[in-house]
């Protein structure tokens, strides 16, 4: 598992490769979060997609035009 280097650790730090500056984790969170929300936005678009498709077949099998096929 990999260490955040801050400051104090830059000194200490010698050629552990785990480590990785506090900078680019941010960047990793930044990042993850971006995604997180993406994958949100993307389930809510194909609810309000499958909605609305849902009300327009309610409304096409309510119409007029329905009856007059069977007739």
């Amino acid at each position: 598992m990999s260490c955040a280097v801050n400051s104090r650790s830059l000194d200490s730090q010698a050629t552990d490769s785990r480590l990785i500056p506090k900078r680019e984790i941010k960047i990793a969170a930044v990042e993850w979060a971006i995604t997180i929300a993406l994958l949100v936005v993307d389930a809510v678009d194909k609810k309000e997609r499958k909605e609305q498709e849902n009300a327009k077949l309610r409304e096409f099998l309510q119409s007029p035009f329905l009856e007059w096929v069977y007739v």
